[in-house]
């Protein structure tokens, strides 16, 4: 028990100076002996002077684009050298840039770089190349750059490009064929294989086979939906990380929610619902007495009218009526005119033009919306 106590004690000012300087002698060594770490560097191709501390910027020729590594990827580079001098090194700002320079044939979309972090300039040169020549090469993850000739493309927009998620009210429907597009068409701009297949999906549309392509981004439908919705769209997720651009940036969109089942009126008009107008070209050809059958009016959104769409609506301001004036003078026996409809007693020209958009009327069996001419004896 002495001994350890002596062991542990006696002179003790000297064993804690000792252990102190074993301590800062294992430190200073560990600090200076050579290591290999790794940094990440972002990669971007801008101009901008908000760099972040470790970015590579790379200088891409015009009418092309850096497709790998991708602009705002996390790069990592291999650094050899005393620990503690890498450390200082990567705590300040160590940006890089490269300006890539090359000459492509016209039919040469891709384009590819032999890459090495030596040739990168350095914010801080001879400290990089230092810590980057004890690396050998091939040990680099990051060993070439990609480049992808830029393309432009105008394309039309129509309901093919609508992704529609979730459902409305009860009843109720969105009717995407007649979603209204502003603008009604749009500039991309990308890599060209991308825009190639943006443009072979756009045939394909052409051709009856739908839209394969996700360019815009889902068109969400709010619960309970009951009437038209207002849309900002903009390019879908899968779009942008294959480096498309659209300009303008989101587009505006109206995309009608209807009933799924549409108010309809089934009605017999009287024969005297339906009216002549114009003056005959010929006096000795006039309208045979009118067959009279059912019609069936319905309306798309039945919201306009402030009131239940019904058979008494229905004949208070649908005029049914035939053109006298267009019965040509030549015409022979049997002839027939189009029975035509029209709205009355409506006084806002914009509810009436409206109206005339949302309504469909037309006889109940085909054939039964004219009324045929016969010859006068003279």
């Amino acid at each position: 028990m002495s001994f350890l106590k002596s062991l542990l004690f006696d002179d003790w000012r000297r064993k804690v100076i000792a252990i102190a300087l074993a301590i800062t002698l294992w430190f200073w060594a560990s600090g200076n002996v050579a290591t290999e770490l790794s940094q990440p560097f972002v990669v971007t191709t801008s101009t901008s002077s908000a760099l972040s501390a470790h970015s590579m910027q790379i200088g891409v020729p015009e009418g092309w684009m850096l497709v790998q590594p991708k602009q705002g990827a996390s790069v990592k580079l291999l650094f050899d050298g005393p620990r503690t001098s890498l450390q200082q090194f990567f705590a300040s700002p160590c940006r890089a840039s490269y300006q890539a320079v090359f000459n492509a044939a016209q039919e040469v979309d891709i384009y590819e770089i032999p890459f090495s972090p030596i040739d990168l300039s350095w914010a801080r040169e001879a400290e990089a190349k230092t810590y980057l020549t004890e690396i050998q090469e091939t040990r680099q993850p990051l060993q070439v750059l990609l480049f992808e000739r830029r393309k432009e493309l105008s394309i039309p927009l129509s309901s093919a490009f609508l992704r529609i998620q979730g459902e409305a009210a009860e009843g109720y429907a969105a009717q995407p064929d007649t979603a209204v597009f502003s603008p009604n068409q749009v500039s991309l701009n990308g890599p060209s294989r991308e825009v190639k297949r943006v443009q072979r999906a756009l045939e394909q549309a052409a051709q009856g086979k739908g839209v394969n392509y996700e360019l815009l981004e889902i068109a969400r439908i709010s619960p309970n939906q009951r009437d038209t919705m207002r849309l900002e769209l903009g390019l879908s997720q899968r779009a942008k990380e294959a480096h498309l651009q659209m300009q303008p940036s989101t587009i505006s969109i109206s995309l009608p929610i209807r009933l799924s089942e549409l108010p309809t009126v089934n009605w017999i008009p009287a024969a005297t619902d339906l009216s002549h107008t114009g003056k005959p070209i010929a006096a000795h050809l006039q309208f045979n007495p009118w067959s009279i059958s059912p019609w069936v009016a319905t309306i798309n959104d039945s919201a306009l009218l402030g009131s239940k769409f019904t058979e008494k609506w229905v004949r208070d301001h649908i005029m049914l009526f035939a053109h006298r004036d267009r019965i040509p003078e030549d015409a022979a026996e049997g002839f027939t005119i189009p029975i035509e409809w029209a709205l009355v007693d409506i006084q806002s020209a914009d509810l009436k033009k409206q109206l005339m958009l949302a309504l469909t009327v037309g006889p109940e069996s085909a054939g039964a919306g004219e009324i045929s001419v016969h010859k006068l004896e003279k």
